[in-house]
């Protein structure tokens, strides 16, 4: 090996003080430093001659065998090496007289390094440990690979499965933590995240703010009634992003796209470039795609800035249905004298449709809340067309868009034609954590004690921790709040099923500190604002899909406000190889991984079919009577469209929605009535056809029955105990629940009397008609929506008629969605209503009016009753 013309290094270990033996290896210097393999090996033995250490004997095992080498020939193998390296845990007593040996015949003195004992015990092989690369693995100081290795072995013998991307995760908190002690400690069942959070934390998310940019009112160029009204607010400064946007020229007609998370100030902007205009006699529009936000967003603004003579209106276009003061709804407030309209995108595009844009006055600022919805499906393209119907309408007025979640927002703002401005750090530092649990109890441990340990802090702003939970049904909610009330933890739920009334008792409580925490779906996820220190994923499905990484984001945006708390925390409870629903392709510990680490999708509108003929449509009637020119600009302006503008027009006339002129297209009457109703043109079509041989009300169910509709825990947990699976859906529609109960006959005898008796009421007055493939057709659906209507004009109340549901047929249904689609179907009896004066159907037309008002105040059928009841006693004491 000697003689050998290659660079090496020396590895003595094992040494016996008694004998003076030692083990050598034969280390490549050109190695990797993780797991080298010797070129050879070798048992050394030194005598001592008048105390001094020698060479006595040289044994050598290589690849080709082994065999016994003159002495001598130790000393020449150490000269000729690169270094000696000595293990520090191996270093022996005598080592002196090493030292003096390697002294006298001048070889380098022996480097004394660190080394991986598994490596050298499991592998036969030689990990050198730099000082930050040691790692604990029992005690032992171990490479990374080994204690990547003993961190599976551990894992696969607990039967652990995790994705890819979860192993991933836990290499990282190894290479992080550096204890693979620690890390098991996560996997045990006696294990509490709440006290251990330095184990679970995946990162901390964006570069905080650094709010020595922050700049006092008075150091800012801001006209004077404008900064006195900010201050009386309680503005004293403006955060970094707010002095940004005066520097983009917010208060001098610049047009925005302001990207920026959740709680950095976003809002305000929009604010006080409303106000100024406001303040000048222009009108400032705020439009957001939620009820609830816009409900938020009014008595915000009312309460800010009437006192500053400013009048401020709503338009959310809620019908005026009587439901009495404990269900009482804010509805549409006038709008013609008002400086500061808020609104929901298709509240305020009504007003467009049935050209009312010359009744809204001289606009100076359209604030577009949430812009990312370009990009949804459904609203997308209506949010399309509504602003290039803004910049056509209102040429002078001044359009900022604000968004949290916008993965291109250069690109989107290029063809919006607005000004980027974006802002990726936030105010304060927000925590995201991900904690395994083995199954739903040990998610609901961790639940309620992550909760409890949040509540107990005390921010230096004097705030205590509060909590929002997202998890993936309604049912789930109550659950989980009913869990968590029982074990102490005041806690309510939220969701878009509650009536006004019961969210803003909500909203009230936890904004006063009532609850520990609020329980919710989706529904909070949109921006509706709550102080919550923390948000926990309890559940990453909304329903039967997982969230997406936008969604994601909305959501953890509502973790830690700015002088409310000292920072945000975010966690993800998550259950291994879990799936809510068989169509799920992704299990909940893969889709946790790729929401924290991916990217935020890109806002990419598309415009198709039915949804790119309405909205051009629209845009017509908006106009009134538009040249060619105007239609094409108007068109150019959207960024979904996916077919040519002339195939449109040419569509839309042969549907008679539109006439083509030389001066450019008109709406007709069917155009219009479609248009303003929100019908999809070929719908209109399908009206008419049914208009002489159909009610109104069938017609109007048609377009949309009424579906939110649960089995009762008690109906559906005596299903559950029949079934192998033990699970079947919460919605009467569910598939499992139709197929189950389309089987249910075969096993009759074998089934509870709840069950059987229950199903024979839904067949009789539900999934009671004659399709081949009932209960699969959609009459059921139209079948229960004629139940809640007829138990409504029997003037039931919205909470009179769940009970009905519930103790007549074992079904619930939320009180708030009952309204809601009573307000959808008198919509839809509107737009029956107006297509029928269209074809002259005069007397559908007032039969569709007449339920309308029926459905809005019963009484009225209860009153006409008692009138003809009165009438015919009258009658008979005449003729008697």
């Amino acid at each position: 090996m000697s003689g050998k013309a290659f660079q090496y290094y020396v590895f003595l270990m094992d040494f016996e003080e008694e004998t003076h033996k030692v083990k050598m290896l034969i280390l490549p210097a050109k190695a990797a430093s993780t797991r080298v393999t010797p070129n050879e090996r070798a048992k050394l033995q030194f005598v001592l001659e008048n105390n001094r250490l020698r060479p006595y004997k040289y044994f050598v095992s290589d690849k080709i065998g082994s065999e016994f080498k003159r002495p001598n020939e130790i000393t020449q193998v150490f000269r000729k090496a690169k270094g000696i390296i000595i293990s520090l845990d191996a270093q022996p007593k005598d080592y002196h007289l090493f030292e003096e040996y390697f002294k006298a015949f001048n070889i380098k003195a022996p480097t004394i390094r660190r080394i991986c004992r598994l490596c050298l015990i499991d592998q036969q092989k030689v990990t050198i440990l730099p000082d930050d690369r040691e790692y604990s693995v029992s005690g032992r100081k171990a490479c990374y690979q080994c204690a990547k290795d003993e961190l599976d072995r551990e894992l696969n013998s607990r039967e652990i499965k995790l994705t890819k991307n979860g192993r991933n995760h836990f290499y990282r908190m190894l290479r992080k933590i550096k204890k693979i002690d620690d890390i098991l400690e996560t996997f045990t069942y006696n294990f509490r995240p709440a006290k251990r959070p330095d184990l679970t934390i995946f990162d901390t998310i964006g570069d905080i703010d650094d709010l020595s940019d922050a700049k006092y009112l008075d150091q800012l160029a801001i006209p004077g009634r404008l900064k006195e009204i900010l201050k009386k607010i309680g503005i004293k400064k403006l955060l970094p992003i707010q002095v940004k946007a005066l520097q983009a020229g917010l208060l001098h007609e610049e047009n925005l796209l302001i990207v920026a998370g959740t709680s950095s100030g976003k809002t305000l902007i929009g604010e006080m470039a409303g106000l100024l205009k406001a303040l000048q006699g222009k009108k400032m529009i705020y439009l957001s795609p939620l009820v609830a936000l816009t409900n938020q967003k009014y008595e915000d603004f009312k309460k800010k800035y009437s006192p500053e003579g400013l009048r401020v209106a709503i338009r959310v276009g809620m019908s005026k249905i009587d439901v009495g003061e404990e269900e009482r709804y804010i509805i549409d407030t006038g709008y013609r004298n008002a400086q500061i309209i808020t609104a929901t995108y298709e509240a305020f595009d009504l007003l467009l449709r049935n050209a009312k844009a010359r009744d809204l006055g001289d606009i100076g600022t359209v604030i577009i809340d949430e812009i990312q919805l370009l990009n949804q499906k459904e609203r997308g393209p209506e949010l399309d067309g509504i602003i290039a119907r803004v910049k056509n309408l209102f040429p002078k007025a001044q359009i900022l868009g604000l968004s949290a979640t916008i993965g291109n927002p250069e690109e989107l703002a290029e063809d919006l034609k607005l000004k980027i401005l974006i802002h990726e750090t936030r105010p304060i530092p927000l925590e995201r954590h991900i904690i395994l649990a083995k199954d739903q109890d040990e998610k609901e441990i961790h639940l309620r004690d992550l909760i409890l340990a949040e509540y107990n802090v005390k921010s230096s702003h004097g705030y205590f921790g509060q909590t929002i939970v997202f998890t993936n049904s309604r049912r789930h909610c109550y659950e989980l709040a009913g869990k968590l009330n029982k074990s102490g933890l005041r806690t309510t739920v939220y969701h878009s099923g509650l009536t006004y009334q019961e969210r803003k008792r909500a909203e009230a409580g936890f904004a006063e500190g009532k609850f520990a925490s609020i329980i919710t779906t989706a529904a909070l996820g949109a921006g509706v604002d709550f102080p919550a220190s923390q948000v926990i994923f309890e559940s990453l499905a909304m329903g039967i899909e997982w969230i997406s990484v936008a969604e994601f984001y909305q959501m953890t945006g509502r973790a830690g406000r700015l002088g409310y708390h000292d920072k945000g925390k975010v966690v993800l409870l998550v259950q291994p190889n879990r799936k809510y629903h068989r169509s799920m392709d992704e299990s909940e510990d893969s889709v946790a991984f790729s929401l924290l680490s991916e990217e935020i999708e890109d806002v990419d509108p598309l415009m198709e079919g039915e949804r790119q003929l309405e909205q051009i449509l629209a845009t017509i009637v908006a106009l009134k009577e538009p040249t060619l020119k105007d239609i094409v600009k108007a068109y150019s302006q959207m960024l979904g469209p996916s077919e040519p503008l002339k195939d449109t027009l040419q569509a839309l006339q042969e549907l008679e929605m539109i006439n083509i002129y030389q001066e450019g297209p008109r709406a007709t009457k069917l155009g219009k009535a479609t248009s303003r109703t929100f019908l999809h043109p070929s719908e209109a079509g399908a009206i008419k056809k049914k208009l002489q041989t159909v009610s109104p009300l069938e017609i109007a169910i048609d377009l949309e029955p009424f579906s939110s509709i649960f089995l009762t825990s008690k109906i559906q947990s005596e299903i559950e105990k029949t079934l192998r699976s033990g699970y079947i859906g919460s919605n009467l529609f569910a598939g499992s629940v139709l197929e189950y109960m389309e089987n249910a006959l075969d096993k009759r005898p074998n089934l509870p009397k709840l069950i059987i008796g229950t199903f024979a009421k839904w067949q009789t007055e539900i999934f009671n008609c004659n399709c081949t493939d009932n209960p699969w057709c959609d009459c059921g659906q139209r079948s229960l929506s004629r139940l809640i209507v007829k138990l409504r004009l029997e003037n039931e109340n919205l909470r009179k008629i769940t009970t009905a549901l519930q103790t007549g047929y074992n079904l619930y249904a939320y009180p708030g969605d009952i309204y809601r689609w009573f307000d959808t179907l008198i919509h839809h009896l509107r737009a029956v209503a107006k297509l029928a004066v269209v074809f002259d159907e005069r007397g559908t037309m007032k039969l569709a009016l007449n339920t309308i008002r029926m459905i809005e105040r019963p009484w009225i059928v209860s009153k006409l009753k008692r009138i003809q009841k009165a009438k015919r006693t009258d009658i008979s004491k005449i003729s008697k």
